[in-house]
Order: structure tokens, then sequence, then C-alpha cells
């Protein structure tokens, strides 16, 4: 507590001890409003006020003829109360409130104030009985128009409840009566009663409500939340009510165990309640782990229109969630009952997962009139969901089997045995087919990424062995486009005529040997000696010419491999021939070189007297161009004629 307000506290209890005169009320007045306006609208406020406005009115009662407490009680008492009122109101305390309007309306009917909150408080609540009383034909024109309508509203609605047209009836209430009055217990219960029918109708029921498409079980919790709240000990059935819809269509225990804890508070003998309350004592551990399953998966499985995936944190990547302990309860521990409720059990019921489920049905059959919905209840689906989980996890796929089944819409265990199944196969497209179908949300789980890594790693090597073999598929490629072109080329130049024709040349056959070869040479070389070219008809530098084509010829066809290279197409003698010879192998002796075939040929023939005796072709420097390995002498007979 602040110094200030024990300061003010401690000087209202001098003043009240002193039985205090007008003054003095004045400042204890004064020193309240002053607590009021450090602490606010506080219960503590609120006890001053009380005993401020308690000791002026003790003392009228006392004192009526005296003249300085009338004046108090005329210019002060009213604006306590009003005060008292406003605090009363923020602290939830409306009947209390509206007394207090009521007492500054009859000690001052001018403060207008008070008459509007007053209104405000009376009509919101609906108590049209009581606010008629403050109204004025003439000012509150506008209002009592209201209440007119209210009236005939509220009339229709219960007729149409009535005639059994439930849905006429909520949209009715919604319009024009909870609108105006939404405090009014009498409309909500209204429409609480007709809400419940229609979910005894079909407990699957999507309604347009206040601007919201929102299941019918959730309108029940929501209008029982409100009549509590208006009038918390009016009807304790309640609690019940609202704690099984809690826990059976929300699969939220806490919540439904804190409104029977609320309940018994109230009467601890009320049996509903007390019977609910054993239940959830007895299966608590379960439950609440049961609750956070279900947030779990709620986060996993959104299916709220318009949701959108969301980064996960830790706790729901990987929950620790005790999947033993869920299984070996459901499944394997005895049930939680009495021995005398067991004996009145159905056969069927086995373990705590089929009394779980029958409690569910009765539930059901209570407000539903059967348990034809059972599989369309969250709690329903949370508990064969969790008992799928609970058998993955133990890998007890076949025992798994049948909880999986009834799981309807997509949940990654139930499709875990065949992904496993697949990968084991080494069928990872299949298995990633599978995986793909759930969302961003699923996808960050680590029961996910646990499979789908594995996928990852086989699918990047199998990409990095296909990038290989297109590689070598590639080079392969290359390689025989290389070779197709190298024999294209071969082809080509097979075929192609070469430009020199030195068979032709030498006069012999494509097949002729070495030795005919070398025949063949001497005998052009013979032909086209010096000393026959002035009978020949042909001119020195034919001459010249005939030799070159000569040796040229006899050069390629006497050496194996330019034989071959010629015979391929490829004439060695000739520059950018086709293949890759190496050019002319010649050039620097008859082409490109400084030597001068045609001056050294007639150096050799004209200079040297005709070349009489031998002359030797391949080893002399004047040849360096074509000798190698090829010395050949030829011998010139000289033809002497007899003069006649």
């Amino acid at each position: 507590m602040k110094v200030s307000t024990l300061i003010v506290l401690v000087a209202l209890s001098i003043l009240n001890l002193a039985g205090a005169s007008k003054s003095e009320l004045l400042q204890r007045i004064e020193t309240v409003d002053s607590l009021f306006s450090h602490e606010g609208p506080t219960s503590n406020v609120l006890q001053e006020y009380q005993w401020v406005v308690n000791d002026i009115e003790s003392r009228e009662a006392r004192d009526v003829a005296l003249p300085e407490l009338e004046a108090i009680v005329r210019d002060y008492l009213p604006q306590l109360y009003f005060k008292k009122a406003l605090i009363e109101l923020n602290l939830n305390k409306d009947a209390a409130a509206i007394g207090d309007l009521k007492k500054v309306l009859q000690l001052d009917p001018t403060k207008k104030p008070a008459k509007i909150k007053l209104v405000e408080i009376l009509l919101e609540k609906g108590d049209v009985v009581t606010l008629k009383q403050f109204l004025n034909l003439k000012e509150d024109s506008e209002t009592i128009e209201k209440i007119q309508h209210w009236e005939k509203s509220i009339e229709d609605a219960e007729r149409l409840f009535l005639n059994n047209d439930f849905l006429s009836c909520v949209r009715l209430l919604e319009e024009d009566v909870l609108s105006l009055t939404p405090s009014n217990g009498q409309a909500h219960e209204l429409h609480y009663q007709s809400i419940l029918r229609l979910y005894h109708n079909d407990p699957t029921l999507v309604l347009e409500s206040r601007g919201e498409k929102i299941a019918v079980a959730k309108i029940i919790i929501r209008d029982i939340q409100t009549l509590i709240k208006l009038q918390p000990l009016a009807n304790l059935k309640l609690y019940d009510t609202l704690s099984n819809f809690f826990l059976f269509t929300e699969s939220q225990f806490d919540i439904a165990r804190s409104y029977i804890k609320n309940c018994l508070r109230i009467d601890n003998d009320f049996k509903p309640c007390g019977s609910i309350s054993k239940f959830l004592t007895k299966f608590q551990d379960f439950l609440r782990l049961f609750e956070e399953y279900s947030i779990i998966i709620g986060h996993y499985y959104v299916t709220l229109e318009g949701s959108s995936s969301s980064n996960l944190n830790d706790e729901l990547v990987d929950p620790g969630i005790n999947f033993k302990f869920v299984n070996d309860f459901l499944f394997h521990s005895e049930i939680k009952v009495s021995k005398l409720e067991k004996r009145l059990l159905p056969p069927n019921i086995k373990n705590n997962y089929d009394y779980l489920l029958h409690r569910a049905s009765t539930f059901l059959v209570e407000h539903a009139g059967s348990d034809v919905a059972i599989g369309e209840l969250k709690f329903t689906n949370d508990l064969n969901k969790i008992s799928c989980e609970s058998f993955i996890r133990m890998n007890d796929v076949k025992r798994a089997g049948p909880y999986c089944a009834k799981v309807k819409d997509a949940f990654l265990p139930k499709s875990l045995p065949d992904v496993d199944k697949l990968l084991q196969a080494k069928k990872f497209g299949e298995a990633q087919a599978i995986l793909d179908q759930f969302n961003a949300n699923v996808k960050q789980t680590k029961m996910f990424s646990d499979r789908y890594h594995k996928i990852e790693e086989v699918l990047k090597s199998q990409q990095q062995q296909q990038q290989q073999r297109q590689q070598q598929h590639f080079r392969q490629q290359q390689q025989q486009q290389r070779q197709y072109q190298q024999q294209q080329q071969q082809r080509q130049q097979s075929n192609a005529k070469p430009a020199n024709d030195y068979y032709k040349i030498l006069d012999i056959s494509r097949d002729a040997d070495d030795k005919t070869i070398k025949k063949a040479y001497r005998a052009q070389t013979l032909k086209y000696h010096p000393d026959k070219f002035m009978k020949s008809g042909l001119s020195k530098e034919e001459i010249e010419t005939k030799m070159q084509d000569v040796n040229q010829a006899y050069e390629v066809l006497s050496n194996k491999e330019l034989k071959e290279r010629y015979d391929r197409g490829d004439d060695p003698n000739v520059p950018n021939g086709a293949g890759t010879g190496g050019g002319n192998p010649f050039g620097n002796a008859f082409k490109g070189g400084n030597f001068n075939f045609g001056q050294q040929f007639s150096h050799q023939f004209f200079q040297n007297g005709g070349g009489a005796g031998g002359f030797g072709f391949g080893g002399s420097s004047q040849f360096g161009g074509f000798g190698k390995g090829h010395r050949h002498k030829v011998k010139f007979s000289k033809n002497k004629k007899k003069r006649s």
C-alpha cells in the first residue's frame, strides 16, 4: 500500500472515531475523494465511500432537524452514491450499482449523468420493467421505441422456439434482441436452448453467427459461459454440461476441470459435478498430456481457412510426448474406475481406450440422441491419433493399423509404415510422393525430416551419378562425333581424286610393288634425259617440269607411309591437303626453300656437258629435300651413230 493512501486511511479513521462536525465530515469526504484519485476504483476505496455514506445517513436519522446535516445530504450525498456506483460497475457489481444510481435519482432527480448510466445498464440487461420507471415519454421517446421493438422481438423468438424453428429463433435473437440487450439472461437462455436443440439434430452443424462461421458446439460453449457469468448460481447443471463440451468437443482438460471445481465450490454435494470430478481426477495424468498432444497436432494440421504455415519452435518440431506412457495407459493398464462402476460397464470395454470412447459415446447420446457422430468428435479423433502414433512410436505397426485406419484426414504417423517400407525397398521416389503431400508445418517436424533427409541424400547421390553419366555420355558423344568426322573425312579423302596422279606419271598400276615402282622411275628418268629433249620436241622448261613430277611421284610412292597417305587421298606434296600428315614434306626442297630445282637441274644436265657418265640422286647437297634412304645411280650410255 502506498504511503499517501495509508495516511488518508489513518485520517479517515481518526475523523470517524471523533464523531465529526460538519467541517470534519466535509474534510472526510475530501479525503475519500483523494483516495479515489490515488488508488482508483478498488474494493478498498468502495469500502471507504460506504462508511462515509453510512455515517451521513445514520446521523441524518438521529438529527433530522440539523440544518448543517441537511446541507451535506443535499449537496454531497448524491455525488457520493454516484461515485460509489461507478466503482461498483468497475468491480462487476451491477446490482449494487443499479441500487446506488436509483438512490442518486431519489435524492436528486436532476442528476442527468446518473439517469443516463442507469438507463444504459437497465437496457443492456433488458430490465424493461424497472427501466420504464425512469423514462419520460417526451424526453426518452427513442429509448421507449427501442424497448417496444425489443419486447415484440422476444415474443416472436419465443413463438419460433415453440414451433421448433430453432434456426430462425437464433437469428432473430442475435439480430434484434441480444444486439440491444447483450446482458439479458432471458434472451441468452432462449438462445442457448435453441442452439442445444440444433446440436441435437446435427452435432456437425456450422452456423453463421455474429458475423462468423462457427461450429454449433462452440456456440453452446459460448452461451453457457455467458449464462454462468450473468447468473453464476442460477443453474449448476450448466457447469457439468460446459465441462463435458470442453472435454469432448475441444479436447481441453484444464478448463473443463476448472469449471467443475467452481461448481463444487458453490455446492460440494452437487452430484453431476462430483461424478465428473472423480473421472477427471483419475484420468488427469493422461488427459493433461492428451490436451498437450491435441494442441501440438493442431499446429501441424492447420484447418482454419486462410491459415498459413509458420516456423515451429523446438518444442513443436520434436515434442517430448511420452508415448510409452500413453500406450501403456490406454491399452495395458487397469481401467481407472471403481469396482462398482466397472461391474456396470458394457462387456466390450477392455481397457482405458475403450472406456474413454464409452464416455464420449455417453456424452453424444445425452446431447445428440445417439452416438452416430462419434467419429466427428474432436476428442475421438485426437484419441485415435494419439493411439495410432503411440503404436508407431513403439514400432508396433501391426497393432497400430486399426487405430490409424480410423483417422480419416492427413496424418503423418498413419503414412509412416508405407513410407518406411518404400525406403527399405529403395523406392525413394514413391516414398517422396507420399511425404510431399503434407503441409509445410508437418515438414518441419523431426519425424518427417528424419525420413526426408534419407531421401534427399539418395536423390543427391543419384543426381550426382546422373550428372556423371551425363558427362560421360557427353564425352562419349564428343568422341563418337570426332570419330565420325574423322571417318567422314577419311571417306571424303578416299573418294577424292589427288591433284597429282603419281601412278600415271610413272606409268604403273595402283597395286605396283616396290620393284615395279623403282623400275618405272628409272624408265621415266631415262625417258626425259637431257640428251633426248632436243629430239622429243619438248622445251627445256617442260623437261624440267616432267622430271620434277617424276621425282615427286617416286619420292611418295617409294615411301610406305607417304604412299598410304596418298592412297587415302592425302597428297603430301599438296599444301593444306586432306588429313593430318604434316603438310608437304618437300616444301623445303621444291616449294618454300632456297633451293631452285630448275636451276640445279639445268646446271646438272646442261652445264656439265649433258651429264656424261653417271650422276647421283639423293645423297648430294643439291637434292637435300628428298634423298635420305634413297641413293640410286642411274647410268646413261651414249648412243653414237656412225656418220655416213
